[in-house]
């Protein structure tokens, strides 16, 4: 079978699991609506997880922190420190390599989609968003189209990706700073806090909001969204507004959760998010 045949019997087989979930879970137009940016994504990613070539993204040990994604196409001595596929044609998909961090951070992604706040679609959707630590950035995190995507397509990246996530063929992954020589501290409250944030980072989103809510954003201020921008101080906890409608988007998502839905002024903006 080639790949194209095999691509569209997956897309086929994908859209009949997705149209009968539709119909056992008695899902209304509205519904069906609302979820279709995460069923779209949730179905994109698992076609090129089965028909794409894998590519595994280096161990922190390999990168030692001395690289930042996404990647550069000058950075050509980076491009041998991937295990490559054989095919040149196709954007492989992004593979986490099997360390014990990695197994930890993933284990904290199930535990914090599966926490009952995302609705049934995103959460399905982020749970196959890879993640993955690296010694750069303790305590942080990225989320970043594919580091292949980006170091071979650089004209296809672009800042605030993720709201067109649902359109493909982008394939977000986030990085979790560690710490060198010390396990993964997936217990501390705060390195559940910031993996929300990055997931939240990488859910697709109704595109006809975008421009809309970075407009919100450039119009916020203490006077006339005070809870609101008081609530994206929390993003660095310096008294600066965040740099951009994409980290304002985040920060509010993971210091209000679901009670974003309570606030009219954004409330559509996370409706396919949390339930």
């Amino acid at each position: 079978m080639d790949l194209l045949s095999k691509y569209k019997e997956i897309l086929s087989g994908g859209a009949k699991k997705l149209s009968d979930t539709f119909q056992s879970a008695g899902n209304s137009i509205g519904g069906f609506i609302t979820d279709l940016p995460a069923n779209k994504a949730y179905l994109s990613n698992k076609v090129q997880q089965a028909v794409l070539p894998k590519e595994y993204i280096p161990a922190a040990e390999q990168i030692q922190g001395q690289h930042n994604y996404p990647l550069q196409p000058d950075n050509l001595s980076l491009d041998n420190e991937f295990t490559k596929s054989n095919s040149a044609q196709l954007n492989p998909y992004m593979v986490p390599q099997n360390t014990p961090y990695n197994q930890q951070i993933e284990a904290t992604k199930q535990k914090v989609i599966n926490s009952g706040v995302f609705r049934p679609a995103m959460q399905r959707y982020l749970s196959t968003v890879p993640v993955y630590g690296d010694y750069g950035n303790p305590g942080g995190g990225t989320t970043d189209v594919s580091p292949t995507q980006t170091y071979h397509n650089p004209a296809d990246y672009s800042q605030n990706q993720s709201w067109e996530t649902s359109q493909g063929p982008y394939q977000p992954v986030v990085e979790m700073g560690i710490t060198k020589g010390q396990p993964v501290d997936t217990k501390n409250s705060d390195f559940k806090a910031v993996l929300a944030h990055e997931l939240v980072h990488a859910a697709p989103r109704n595109m006809k909001y975008r421009a809309e809510f970075n407009n919100f954003f450039e119009q916020i201020t203490p006077t006339s969204s005070p809870m609101l921008y008081k609530v994206g101080l929390e993003y660095s906890k310096n008294g600066q507004k965040p740099p951009n409608a994409e980290e304002f988007y985040a920060t509010l998502a993971m210091q209000m959760g679901p009670n974003v839905l309570k606030i009219p002024e954004i409330r559509k903006y996370y409706e396919n998010i949390f339930k």
